[in-house]
């Protein structure tokens, strides 16, 4: 165990480890858009840009609501929890949130005026995290398995736009190119799943505590991944809400008669982690045993899942 930590300390370590990895999935774009020809490069980088939105604008929410309250329930997957003698059932996403600060805020560790402690705000947060974890399988899926479905698509727009000839003609600069694109797109798409966690992470560094049963290897993760200190996307503006070029796409809103307030994720994140995680609220342990037993203020946590 000693070397799996040794060797995640060396990793991530490492300078500038965030650019190195989107550079060698860059080169690989490039190479399998050569490998591939024009054609099929030029079509695969248009099948993404129309499959994202279509997920995007279609299935983010549904998604979102499922993975918050409909895989819980449709499955009867729970999670209990034996806190203290206390047992804290979980059986949803929604749920763990509301667990966390009705925990600390029956220790008296949440400020009076925290807006976890309103239901409509806590509901929007939860959906919000939940479209950040939506939106990471959104991209995994059509990354890994889009290829399957564009792939049948491929010959029938492709036979009408081009003659046998041309689609003979590889052009492999041209599809290098379109490979290079292709790839670019999945870089900032992920980057904005970076942004939330990068400030999560920050919110939770602490010298003298770690939250939530973090270490300091998951401090070192949330420096490493902040994709506005990168190299390659750090020009999008992600920590720009307004004006960024890409707009933070996790967002949740609250009404109150009749105005509606737009909240941020990654904003919101961090002040959910500073409301909860304050010293001896049984949400941190001693950052002098990061590798010891998880426990909550020294009492074991038993955890069991119930399928």
């Amino acid at each position: 165990m000693q070397l799996f930590w040794s060797a995640i300390s060396f990793i991530l370590n490492i300078p500038h480890i965030l650019d190195i990895v989107i550079g060698i999935f860059l080169i690989l774009g490039i190479i399998r858009g050569a490998m591939r020809g024009f054609w099929r490069s030029v079509w695969r980088f248009f099948f993404v840009l129309v499959i994202l939105d279509v997920f995007y604008l279609l299935f983010l929410e549904p998604m979102a609501l499922y993975i918050n309250y409909g895989f819980w329930s449709s499955t009867g997957f729970t999670i209990r929890i034996t806190l203290e003698g206390t047992v804290f059932n979980l059986s949803s996403v929604d749920d763990v949130f509301r667990q966390i600060v009705a925990y600390s805020n029956a220790n008296g560790y949440i400020p009076a005026g925290s807006p976890f402690l309103d239901n409509a705000y806590l509901a929007g947060f939860s959906m919000g995290v939940c479209k950040a974890l939506s939106w990471a399988l959104i991209l995994l899926f059509t990354h890994y398995f889009g290829w399957i479905f564009s792939s049948l698509l491929y010959l029938f727009p492709i036979r009408l736009l081009a003659s046998p000839q041309s689609r003979e003609n590889k052009i492999r600069p041209l599809g290098a190119l379109f490979g290079l694109l292709t790839s670019a797109i999945y870089v900032i798409c992920f980057g904005s799943i970076l942004s939330p966690l990068h400030y999560a992470f920050e919110a939770m560094d602490s010298n003298e505590y770690y939250p939530y049963f973090f270490n300091e290897y998951s401090m070192k993760l949330g420096e490493v991944i902040d994709p506005n200190a990168s190299f390659f996307i750090g020009w999008i503006g992600y920590d720009d809400k307004s004006g960024g070029f890409l707009p933070d796409i996790f967002t949740f809103t609250v009404t109150e008669g009749d105005e509606t307030t737009v909240y941020y994720v990654d904003e919101e994140i961090v002040g959910f982690i500073d409301d909860t995680e304050a010293q001896g609220s049984g949400l941190v342990i001693p950052a002098g045993d990061p590798h010891g037993e998880l426990t909550f203020n020294k009492n074991v946590v038993v955890w069991v899942i119930d399928l």
